[in-house]
C-alpha cells in the first residue's frame, strides 16, 4: 500500500510540474487565431493567493482513510494544484479546496461555500475498482493518480464556471468534462494526454462494474431495467463520457490515435471539428481571466499639495 500511495503521489506531482513547465504553451495557445499576435507569458510578480487548501483528519474510518490523509497532507499535493490555479487565473473570489471524509464516494464543488471537496472515499473506491483489473502496484498507482487528476480538474471546471461567471449552454457536467480535457489534453502535453486516457478508462471501468453489480442483476430479475436507469441524472452515462473523451483525443491528432482509440464507426467523422470547437470555445471563455505580464499594478500616488495663493500686497 505504501508503494502504491508513493506512485500516486509522484504521478500527481509529475503532472503538476509538467503543467508548471508548460504554462507558456498554455498561455500562448489561449490566443485565438483572430487575436493580434503577441507574446503572453506568466506574470512574474507573485499573484494573490485566492485558492487555499485544507485537510481534515478522518474520524470514522481511520484505518482506511488515514493513509490517504497523511500522504496528501505531508506531500502537499493539493497545494501544487492551488499554486497552479493562483498563477494562471485571475480569480476575484476565493476558492477553498478541502480533502475530507464525506461518508460517500464523491468529489464535488459547492457553489454556496465556494468550496471544492475531495473525499477520501473516492481514492479508496478507485483503488478497489482498479485492483480488479490490475495487479502491479506501480500500474495501479499511476492509473489512480491520472484518473484522479481528470476528476479533480472536472471539479475545478465547475468551480471556474461559478467563480468566473462563465456562460455555458447544455449540461454543465459535460462542460466540466470538456474543461478537464482542455486543460490537460488540448496542448500536447504527454502527462495531460495520459490523464485524459485514464480518466476515460475510469469511466469505462465504472460502466463495466455497474453491469456486474447488484443493481443490474436485481433490475434484470424484476424485468424493469430501462425505467429504473438514472436517465434523470445530470451526468452523461459513464460509457458516453468514455467515448466523448476519446473522441476529443482522436480529434486532436487523428494520425496518432487512428486504430488505437475506440470511438465507434460514426464519431470519427465529427471528432476533428468537435475538438476544434471545444478548444476554441474554452479558450475564448477563459482568455479574459488569464494572468499575463501585461498586467500592471498602478502605483499609489499621493495628491500634490495645492500651491498657496500669493497674498496681495
Amino acid at each position: 500500500m505504501k508503494k502504491l500511495l508513493f506512485v500516486i503521489f509522484i504521478t500527481t506531482l509529475q503532472i503538476a510540474i509538467a503543467q508548471e513547465k508548460g504554462n507558456r504553451t498554455i498561455y500562448e495557445s489561449l490566443q485565438l487565431p483572430t487575436s493580434k499576435p503577441k507574446t503572453v507569458t506568466p506574470i512574474k510578480k507573485a499573484p494573490p493567493k485566492m485558492v487555499s487548501v485544507r485537510y481534515e483528519a478522518p474520524y470514522y474510518d481511520t484505518a482506511t482513510h488515514n493513509i490517504w490523509y497523511t500522504t496528501f497532507k505531508e506531500g502537499k499535493v493539493m497545494e501544487q494544484v492551488a499554486d497552479m490555479l493562483n498563477k494562471i487565473f485571475k480569480l476575484k473570489q476565493k476558492l477553498k479546496i478541502t480533502c475530507l471524509e464525506c461518508e460517500t464516494v464523491n468529489a464535488f464543488y459547492n457553489p454556496d461555500d465556494k468550496e471544492l471537496k475531495i473525499c477520501y472515499e473516492l481514492f479508496a473506491d478507485m483503488y478497489q475498482k482498479m485492483s480488479r483489473y490490475h495487479n502491479d502496484p506501480d500500474s495501479i498507482g499511476e492509473k489512480i493518480g491520472k484518473a484522479f487528476n481528470f476528476v479533480l480538474y472536472h471539479e475545478v471546471g465547475h468551480a471556474l464556471i461559478d467563480l468566473l461567471d462563465i456562460p455555458i449552454t447544455g449540461k454543465e457536467e459535460d462542460a466540466a468534462d470538456y474543461f478537464s480535457f482542455f486543460l490537460m489534453g488540448a496542448f500536447g502535453d504527454e502527462y495531460g494526454i495520459e490523464v485524459c486516457r485514464e480518466g476515460a478508462n475510469f469511466f469505462k471501468d465504472m460502466h463495466n462494474d455497474l453491469k456486474k453489480d447488484t443493481i443490474f442483476k436485481r433490475l434484470n430479475k424484476e424485468g424493469v431495467i430501462y425505467d429504473k436507469l438514472p436517465f434523470w441524472d445530470e451526468h452523461s452515462f459513464d460509457l458516453q463520457r468514455y467515448y466523448s473523451i476519446n473522441s476529443l483525443l482522436f480529434g486532436s491528432d487523428p494520425d496518432r490515435w487512428d486504430g488505437i482509440i475506440d470511438i465507434g464507426y460514426r464519431r470519427p467523422a465529427n471528432a476533428i471539428a468537435e475538438y476544434d470547437k471545444i478548444k476554441r470555445g474554452w479558450a475564448r471563455l477563459l482568455l479574459p481571466h488569464i494572468r499575463t505580464t501585461t498586467e500592471t499594478v498602478k502605483p499609489k500616488t499621493t495628491a500634490k499639495p495645492k500651491p498657496k495663493p500669493k497674498s496681495k500686497k
